[in-house]
């Protein structure tokens, strides 16, 4: 653990430093940059805030619709496990705008973080290895997002943007999944197993749909390999 924190603490700080600095206006201007989209992510955690002050900390997912009457689906293909930390932000502060930039920050740290990690240890045999891996997490976690965080062409990183939210937050981990079974699939090293299941297990817990993406990327990559053989 010391050697641990002795080789890699300042990366951490260096990551969280640049997650704190993109999101540091929004913070002392205590705003949010929102979308149409916006009012269903953010009437999902009112009203979940709602259901935990009534007793009921785990929605049924059927019968769970949202404020606006988004209808049932909608729950199901996007759970809101993975939100119980802003949850309880919120619920201690009393501050809406703070709490969710606050684990807007947390993701993005994690989210630079988790791809330099996965880059890293497939990379073992590249000499330039760390700032290849630094300028990957970097730059991806910068510009990666799906839907109209893209179009709209956000000038901060993506998620920042309250559209597509659970599916921008399993798309800056998706690198993740994909790689470790790449290491797996291709480079025939199995130590990613365990990296590759917690994340797909996350990407499940916040977007369905998007982590159905990745499954059919990964279902690729097999299909290659097997011709490939």
């Amino acid at each position: 653990m010391k050697k641990y924190i002795q080789s890699y603490l300042g990366l951490h700080l260096i990551f969280l430093i640049i997650a704190m600095i993109l999101f540091l206006p929004l913070l002392l201007n205590g705003e949010l940059v929102t979308w149409r989209d916006s009012q269903f992510h953010i009437a999902r955690f009112h009203e979940l805030i709602m259901a935990q002050q009534n007793g009921h900390f785990f929605p049924d997912i059927i019968k769970y619709s949202g404020t606006n009457s988004w209808g049932y689906g909608l729950n199901f293909f996007y759970p809101t496990y993975l939100f119980y930390p802003l949850i309880f932000l919120w619920r201690l502060t009393k501050l809406p705008v703070t709490s969710i930039l606050i684990f807007d920050i947390i993701v993005v740290y994690f989210a630079l973080w988790s791809n330099f990690a996965i880059v890293y240890k497939i990379t073992s045999k590249i000499t330039s290895k760390i700032k290849l891996a630094f300028t990957f997490a970097l730059t991806y976690v910068l510009t990666a997002a799906i839907g109209n965080a893209i179009l709209d062409n956000v000038a901060v990183v993506r998620i920042a943007y309250m559209t597509q939210y659970a599916s921008n937050i399993v798309i800056l981990l998706a690198p993740v999944v994909v790689l470790s079974f790449y290491n797996i699939i291709f480079l025939h090293d199995n130590r990613t197993w365990l990296r590759a299941a917690i994340y797909s297990s996350f990407a499940v817990m916040l977007s369905i749909p998007t982590t159905l993406g990745i499954v059919l990327t990964v279902l690729c990559m097999v299909v290659v390999a097997y011709f490939k053989r």
